[in-house]
């Protein structure tokens, strides 16, 4: 499970659980989380949905400016 899933899933699961516990357990730091939350909450997509996504689209979802995934080679690598 990808770093972006586990955060996701430790937020939207855990209640009760705050972003520097899931900072501390996770190993980043407090902005990291808060940045993936903003986000997941930006794409308009409901958690429930994201954390259904397989992990390269989920990170395809939350880093569209990642020029990786606007590469055509991405979609033959991915295949």
């Amino acid at each position: 499970m990808s770093l972006i899933k586990q955060l996701l899933t430790m937020h939207h699961n855990g209640i009760g659980i705050g972003i520097k516990t899931i900072a501390r357990t996770l190993c980043v730091s407090k902005n990291i989380v808060k940045s993936y939350i903003l986000k997941a909450k930006d794409s308009g997509i409901p958690i429930e949905n994201l954390l259904k996504l397989k992990d390269p689209l989920l990170e395809k979802v939350l880093l569209a400016g990642n020029p990786a995934y606007k590469d055509e080679r991405y979609e033959v690598l991915k295949g």
